[in-house]
């Protein structure tokens, strides 16, 4: 039984890992766009979005 709580508190560190990653990643574009070193639309494509789906998020982080 222990094995498989293991298992399933690895894998939920994994996904938060992951996930923070990810809006690390996210939250670095969004700055480099506001600081004009990157265009939206580069961006945007670093994150598989469109360029009005950025433009959202960046809303949502101000």
């Amino acid at each position: 039984m222990m094995g498989v709580m293991e298992k399933l508190l690895s894998e939920e560190r994994d996904e938060g890992r992951l996930e923070g990653r990810q809006e690390g990643k996210t939250d670095t574009l969004v700055q480099l766009v506001c600081e004009g070193i990157l265009t939206i639309s580069d961006a945007a494509a670093r994150l598989s979005m469109s360029e009005e789906q950025f433009r959202r998020l960046m809303d949502e982080r101000k």
